[in-house]
């Protein structure tokens, strides 16, 4: 819309300028021409300003693009990670699981079987095992998107 005004308001000075010449009566060829030289060197110049700035937008415009698809297939990067990951933390809750059954199943094994300070020794030893594995699952139980950098 600017360009308008200014293309507007440079045609209005050049009939400005013939009409005053008519109305004044005679012109000199040489001021009528510096004249429009002048208003022509004006509208050149203009326009290459305007040309300037709509280059500036449109580089601005591709790299604004350019950066939303790069962060587009990040995220979809990280998503694909993230579903892996997850993927492996249930195969490690399964394992730890499994894990703490046959702790438990050991104990049996060894109240049943042993007795004396070996047996307590084995016994404390295991359940501070199971006790681990309690801590790490419970660890393991938090919510997806609790832990800081991951998404959602």
């Amino acid at each position: 819309m600017k360009r308008r005004r200014l293309s507007r308001a440079a045609k209005t000075a050049a009939i400005l300028l013939v009409a005053g010449g008519v109305a004044g009566g005679c012109v000199a060829k040489s001021t009528y021409n510096k004249d429009v030289m002048m208003l022509a060197e004006q509208l050149t110049k203009e326009r290459e300003e305007k040309k300037y700035k709509v280059e500036n937008l449109e580089i601005k415009a591709a790299n604004q693009s350019r950066s939303l698809g790069e962060i587009t297939r990040m995220y979809i990067e990280l998503q694909k990670d993230y579903q892996e990951t997850q993927g492996v933390l249930q195969n490690l809750r399964g394992d730890m699981e499994a894990l703490r059954r046959d702790i438990e199943e050991l104990i049996l094994v060894v109240n049943t079987n042993m007795s004396g300070s070996e047996a307590d020794e084995m016994v404390f030893k295991l359940n501070d095992m199971d006790r681990r594995i309690g801590r790490i699952l419970k660890k393991s139980a938090r919510r997806p998107g609790s832990f800081r950098g991951v998404p959602r």
